[in-house]
């Protein structure tokens, strides 16, 4: 079998337009998943609505963070063009690169665009609500273990 070219590869990276409320039309690709376990050693999986569907179980400060730092992530590595990017100065402000006019900063980004994006790129990796339910499934089984007592003897490392 020969090489793959790089027009190939490309080709086969599934890049797709997305029109978003504001009009306003972006590029997204299927962002690499290693990166997101990198950042905090495991996938971004969706919150799970709670039981009238309406709203999003409430989470910890320190879960909201790692979420807010996934989707954050998911935009920067999934949108092809504009470039995003999500750089503070020196001072913690957005970084905007106005001079240059090919990138903008994700607080430059209407909110429903920016839920729109997540939206689709999260289905492009996978990411839904079934996913979610057996991450929730998991991690409760891993909470109950480690509460039981049944990692007794494991450093709490490997836990």
């Amino acid at each position: 079998m020969p090489p793959v070219t790089a027009a190939e590869y490309r080709k086969r990276r599934e890049y797709e337009e997305v029109t978003c409320p504001s009009g306003d039309v972006f590029r997204i690709c299927k962002p690499d998943l290693s990166i997101f376990i990198a950042l905090a050693g495991e996938l971004p999986i969706p919150a799970l609505p709670d039981a009238d569907n309406a709203t999003l179980q409430a989470v910890s400060a320190e879960e909201e963070q790692r979420n807010k730092r996934y989707a954050e992530q998911m935009l920067v590595m999934g949108v092809v063009s504009p470039k995003l990017h999500n750089d503070l100065d020196a001072t913690g402000q957005p970084l905007l690169h106005e001079e240059t006019h090919n990138s903008l900063h994700l607080s430059e980004l209407d909110r429903m665009d920016v839920m729109v994006l997540l939206r689709r790129i999260s289905l492009k990796m996978g990411l839904n609500t079934e996913v979610a339910q057996q991450a929730q499934a998991f991690r409760a089984d891993e909470e109950r273990a480690v509460d039981s007592g049944a990692s007794a003897g494991i450093p709490p490392a490997a836990v």
